[in-house]
């Protein structure tokens, strides 16, 4: 029998892993994500036998719209982009890891896997081509946005392209020596005032060239240093679960691993919210409760008679009413945020119509789940404070019936 595929599932992993394919013939590992920040918002990656690795990204990375990376081991990665503000689609970058020849003039970049291989370079690999492709802006001017940047440093040569025009099949380009950009021009003849004039614009050009090729090469290295950690990332976890593995099944392992599921954290919320209460409940005894009330009504700590001590019961007895309504105004503006969320819900899976997909309808019918879940969590969170609402304020009012400080009220009563 020979294996085409191997799959294995997987659930409450804090990679937000849900699907790991392996192909033995080959040599191709494939992982399937479900979104989330933790993850980097990765979606699938594929790895063929060292040479290739893909990765694609939900398009909800807003971090720096990076959509998906793909890495030519030892040769070359390149990246595309969505709704970036420089309208930034695609950047790509070639290297030689060999860089015995390494000139003075020469871009350096990390190269992750070299780092990781631990060669005597730790990594260095010289740049032998940037290539930036941007969007269009529809605000303004075709003819005047660029639309590639190409910076050959093997050639010697920089190549800007730009956008084209409506109705138009050509379109502007400039070429640049890089030698030139770098060392200044050469002489200009004629008038003084012209030569000072085209020397003036051809250093300004020359600028501008320059600080493109250096913005492209410092966010380069830039996204190399954020896919590094990314990948350490993994490996970091990888390793954690080889532990795991290996019978050392501590609760920190356990805890670096797996995700607590929804039920799991809405609990232990609760249990938390309980907690909370009780400690201000043991809080509030252990100090003087009536303390800032007479201080508020500008009483001392002495006996206080009937108007004063009629004054003092009715504020404390309001100020917990205060408290109390607040916290159900919380409670009540969560149900009806998840309430919300559960009408938004229906309404873009009834938009789609017929248009809609299998997956729609599984993503609808988890969001139902979820949102349905935290209702009953909450309504039950509603109820019991109510219920405690209500204890808490016979417990006051008992109080206050038998603080000696209010004993005007008491003999009145008596």
């Amino acid at each position: 029998m020979i294996v085409k595929e191997i799959r294995s599932y997987y659930k409450n992993r804090k990679d937000n892993l849900v699907l790991r394919r392996r192909f033995p013939y080959q040599f191709k590992l494939v992982e399937h994500y479900d979104s989330s920040a933790s993850s980097h918002y990765w979606k699938k990656i594929i790895q063929i036998d060292g040479r290739v690795r893909k990765i694609y990204f939900y398009h909800h990375r807003n971090k720096d719209g990076l959509i998906y990376r793909e890495e030519q081991i030892g040769r070359k990665t390149f990246e595309r982009y969505k709704g970036r503000e420089d309208k930034l689609v695609y950047r790509s970058v070639t290297f030689n890891p060999d860089w015995t020849d390494k000139k003075e003039k020469d871009l350096m970049i990390n190269d992750n896997h070299l780092a990781s291989g631990g060669t005597k370079n730790k990594g260095e690999a010289v740049i032998l081509k940037m290539t930036q492709k941007f969007g269009l802006d529809a605000d303004i001017t075709a003819e005047e946005q660029v639309r590639r940047t190409e910076f050959n440093l093997s050639k010697g040569r920089v190549y800007i392209y730009k956008h084209y025009n409506s109705g138009r099949i050509t379109t502007g380009s400039e070429t640049y020596i890089r030698d030139e950009l770098i060392g200044g021009d050469a002489k200009v003849g004629g008038d003084m005032n012209d030569k000072d004039a085209q020397e003036s614009q051809k250093a300004q050009t020359n600028k501008r060239i320059l600080e493109m090729e250096r913005r492209c090469h410092e966010q380069i290295k830039e996204q190399e240093k954020g896919a590094l950690a990314e990948t350490n990332w993994k490996l970091e976890f990888e390793k954690n679960i080889q532990q795991l593995r290996q019978n050392n099944n501590t609760e920190t392992l356990f805890s670096k691993i797996l995700e607590k599921t929804i039920y799991d954290k809405a609990r232990d919320k609760m249990k938390q919210g309980k907690k909370a209460d009780e400690e201000e409940t043991l809080n509030e005894k252990e100090k003087d409760y009536l303390a800032p009330i007479l201080k508020k009504l500008g009483f001392g700590n002495q006996d206080l008679n009937e108007e004063a001590a009629i004054m003092v019961k009715n504020e404390a007895l309001r100020n917990l009413k205060e408290r109390l309504l607040t916290r159900a105004e919380i409670i009540q503006r969560r149900l009806e945020t998840e309430q919300s969320a559960l009408e938004a819900a229906y309404a873009n899976l009834k938009r789609k119509g017929e248009n809609s997909t299998q997956e729609d309808e599984k993503n609808y019918e988890r969001e139902v789940q979820k949102c349905n879940f935290k209702i009953e969590i909450l309504t039950e969170r509603a109820s019991t404070h109510y219920k405690q609402s209500l204890q808490k304020f016979e417990q006051l009012n008992e109080r206050l019936n038998n603080d000696a400080r209010l004993a005007a009220i008491n003999k009145k009563n008596q």
